[in-house]
């Protein structure tokens, strides 16, 4: 099956009962390559998400809350800043982290408002995110030469789901 042409990734032979598709691996002076959110959950996992009062005060008023009550169930308590906040971990991820059907995509429930952070943030192939991501939901590894190798039929899964996102974003349906 081969990749859209505006995929990250490019379709290699078999090997064994490995699939193995080509990446790069970043030295510490190039750019990150992007590739897309593989809804993993990952980064959600990892991080506590820091707001200023201007974009929590944003946030709580697009969930219908006053800033003290989004303040009130959202902030972590620990963080000492009082010109932000360090929203809380739920369950050992960022409260707005949801699992979607039966797939295993993790979405971001205020994905259309979410924070400065987390729309900045670029997914990679080496970001250990990513690759842990990659390796629980896909058992598939990034070699150190940048190929991504993993279990045949994990492999063709993961192409299909590329191509469903590549046709998400062609169709204006890339609703993270």
């Amino acid at each position: 099956m081969k990749l859209p042409s505006n995929s990250s990734f490019e379709a290699l032979p078999s090997l064994s009962a490995q699939t193995v598709v080509k990446t790069e691996v970043l030295t510490k002076a190039e750019t990150r390559r992007a590739i897309p959110c593989l809804r993993c959950g990952e980064c959600c996992r990892r991080y506590q998400v820091r707001l200023d009062l201007a974009e929590a005060q944003r946030i709580a008023g697009q969930l219908g809350l006053t800033a003290e009550d989004f303040r009130e169930r959202y902030a972590d308590r620990r963080w000492p800043g009082e010109r932000s906040l360090l929203v809380r971990q739920e369950h050992s991820c960022c409260p707005f982290l949801e699992r979607s059907g039966e797939n295993g995509d993790e979405l971001c429930s205020i994905h259309s408002f979410k924070p400065l952070s987390c729309r900045e943030w670029t997914p990679g192939l080496d970001r250990r995110e990513c690759q842990a991501g990659l390796a629980r939901r896909w058992g598939a590894v990034v070699d150190s030469s940048g190929e991504l190798k993993g279990p045949d039929k994990r492999m063709r899964d993961l192409r299909l789901f590329m191509d469903s996102l590549a046709s998400d974003r062609r169709t204006g349906h890339a609703d993270l």
